[in-house]
């Protein structure tokens, strides 16, 4: 059993991850398209802070659609499949054990995952000098 829950700290470990890296390249690919808008906004007197915010609530809308969409998957379609057809151990059948602390963790670690991932690039972009930005 404990080393079944090692495994599970480290695969959820490595999505979390994987799923940050995944916002932060998403935001970055966003922002370094709209450098132009980003610097015009700059030049009209919107605060970097404004800019970066957006992209923060960019990141958490996106991880917010992938865990509504991962917990319906994994609840209506992952969870009850392993219900009826349990992996066959050698010492027993396995099923998939989530609790709701686990479950509440994990949401909460990609949501601050994401805000990191979110913030970073939109950070970098919003610092650049206008006339930069601007003429490229």
């Amino acid at each position: 059993v404990k080393a079944f829950d090692s495994i599970a700290l480290i695969v959820s470990f490595i999505s979390i991850v994987v799923g940050a890296a995944t916002v932060f390249v998403m935001v970055y690919i966003n922002a370094q398209s709209k450098q132009k808008q980003i610097g015009i906004l700059k030049a009209i007197g919107i605060r970097e802070r404004i800019i970066e915010l957006s992209y923060v609530i960019q990141s958490l809308f996106y991880s917010m659609l992938g865990i509504i969409f991962g917990s319906l998957f994994l609840y209506f379609i992952v969870m009850p499949f392993l219900q009826s057809h349990p992996i066959q151990m050698p010492f027993g059948s396995a099923y998939l054990v989530l609790t709701i602390k686990d479950f509440v963790i994990s949401v909460i670690l990609m949501l601050l995952s994401s805000l990191v991932a979110g913030y970073t690039p939109a950070r970098m972009v919003s610092k650049r000098d206008i006339l930069k930005v601007i003429w490229g």
